[in-house]
C-alpha cells in the first residue's frame, strides 16, 4: 500500500472532508487506495482514493475552484508561480481512529510503500468501522471572507465554552493564565469532555495513557500526547511552551481548541482583544 506524506495545514483540510484536490507539480497514474501520512508525525492518519489526476490548472481556473484545493487567495499566485497546478482528485476520504506508526525510509520525499504489518493495521480499521468519513466544515483561516474574532474573555477565569459541534467536530476556548505561561501549560479542566475518556493517564509520565491524541500547534509542532489526569493538562509541555514562544502568548489570551478528528485537535491562539469590550 503506497501512502502519500501532506503537511498542515493541508493534510487537516482533507481528512476534514474540506479539501477535495491535492495540488502539485507533476501528473499521477496512480489510482486506488492510499494512506495519509501528517508529514513529520511518522504516522498514517488516514486514506483517501485516488481517482483522477486532472490538467494543470490555468491562473482563473485555480481562483475558480478555491473549495476544491482551499488554498487561500492571496497564496494562490505564489502556488501557481511554484508549479503546484496539477490537481490530484481524492475522494471516500477516512480519518483513522487510531494513527498507525510506519517506518520512514532514507530519502523518501512524497510517497512511501508501507510495510505488510503497517498496511494491514491501516486496512484492519476500514473493515471493523472504526474510521468514518469526516463532515466538510471551513475553517475560518480558510475562507475568502473575513475572519471571525474570538469573543473577549476574562483573564480570571479560565473557560471553555463550545462554540459549534458538527458530529466529531467541535470548537473550544479555554483562557491562559500566567502560571500556565511560566510552566508550559493549557488547563484542559473545563472542557475536558473535549476529549475521549481513553486519552486521560495517571499523575506521572510512567502512568501515560497507552492511547494518546494527536495535537498540532498552530503554529508550531505536532505531537502525540495523552493528558495526564491529576491536573488535566497536556503531558507534552515542550511542545506547549513552543507553541507559547512562537505566539507570543500573554496571560489572559484564550486559546482555541478545534476537533476534527475522533483523536485529531488544533490549538490556536486567540488573542484577547479588551478594547473590544463593550
Amino acid at each position: 500500500m503506497k501512502a502519500l506524506i501532506i503537511r498542515e495545514p493541508w493534510i487537516s483540510l482533507i481528512l476534514s472532508g474540506e479539501k477535495t484536490w491535492e495540488m502539485r507539480s507533476t501528473n499521477l497514474r496512480h489510482r486506488g487506495l492510499i494512506g495519509l501520512i501528517r508529514q513529520g508525525s511518522g504516522l498514517v492518519v488516514g486514506v483517501a482514493r485516488v481517482t483522477d489526476c486532472l490538467p494543470a490548472l490555468s491562473r482563473e481556473a485555480y481562483a475558480a475552484n478555491f473549495v476544491k484545493h482551499r488554498i487561500p487567495p492571496a497564496e494562490q499566485a505564489a502556488a501557481f508561480d511554484r508549479g503546484w497546478r496539477v490537481p490530484w482528485v481524492l475522494s471516500e476520504v477516512r480519518a483513522l481512529s487510531s494513527a498507525v506508526p510506519y517506518r520512514h525510509k532514507s530519502g523518501a520525499q512524497s510517497w512511501v510503500v508501507l510495510a505488510e504489518e503497517e498496511a494491514a493495521a491501516v486496512t484492519a480499521q476500514l473493515a471493523d468501522g472504526r474510521s468514518v468519513p469526516r463532515p466538510a466544515a471551513v475553517p475560518a483561516a480558510y475562507q475568502p471572507a473575513k475572519q471571525m474574532r474570538a469573543p473577549f474573555v476574562s483573564p480570571a477565569i479560565p473557560v471553555c465554552a463550545e462554540t459549534s459541534a458538527e458530529g466529531a467536530r467541535a470548537v473550544a476556548f479555554t483562557t491562559l493564565t500566567g502560571g500556565n505561561i511560566r510552566n508550559g501549560h493549557i488547563n484542559l479542566r473545563p472542557c475536558r469532555d473535549l476529549f475521549p475518556a481513553d486519552a486521560f493517564g495517571g499523575g506521572n509520565r510512567s502512568q501515560a495513557s497507552p492511547h494518546p491524541i494527536t495535537v498540532t500547534f498552530d503554529p508550531g509542532r505536532t505531537v502525540e500526547t495523552d493528558i495526564a489526569g491529576d491536573k488535566i493538562l497536556l503531558r507534552e509541555r515542550g511542545a506547549v511552551r513552543d507553541f507559547f514562544e512562537r505566539t507570543g502568548a500573554q496571560e489572559g489570551d484564550c486559546v482555541r481548541i478545534e476537533r476534527f478528528g475522533p483523536r485529531q485537535y488544533r490549538f490556536t491562539l486567540a488573542p484577547s482583544r479588551r478594547e473590544d469590550r463593550s
